[in-house]
C-alpha cells in the first residue's frame, strides 16, 4: 500500500475498534438483520459481527459477490435481505 494508504487503513481500523466497542451501551432487544458484503473488508466486517453479539435478536446474512457498497451496486439482493428480514419478524 502507498503511504497514504496505510496510514488510511490504520485511522480506518481505529475508528471502527472505538465504535465496535461504544457498541456494547447500544444492545436492542428488537429483531435485528446485520447485512454484509462477502468482500467487505475485515474492520467493517468485525464491527458487524460486534453487533450481532451483544443484540440477541441479531442475525448477520453475507451477501455474496458485493461488498461494503453493495446497496449501490447491486439493489436487488440487498432488497431481498429486507423482505426475508420482514418475513422473519412477521413471522
Amino acid at each position: 500500500l502507498p503511504k497514504d494508504s496505510a496510514l488510511a487503513m490504520f485511522l480506518l481500523g481505529r475508528t471502527v475498534g472505538w465504535v465496535a466497542h461504544a457498541i456494547e451501551q447500544y444492545a436492542l432487544d428488537i429483531p435485528l438483520t446485520l447485512v454484509r458484503g462477502a468482500t467487505t473488508r475485515p474492520p467493517t466486517r468485525d464491527m458487524i459481527q460486534r453487533l450481532a453479539e451483544v443484540n440477541p435478536h441479531a442475525r448477520v446474512e453475507t451477501l455474496e459477490g458485493l461488498g461494503h457498497m453493495g446497496l449501490m451496486s447491486s439493489p436487488e439482493p440487498v432488497a431481498a435481505s429486507l423482505q426475508r428480514h420482514w418475513a422473519r419478524v412477521r413471522g
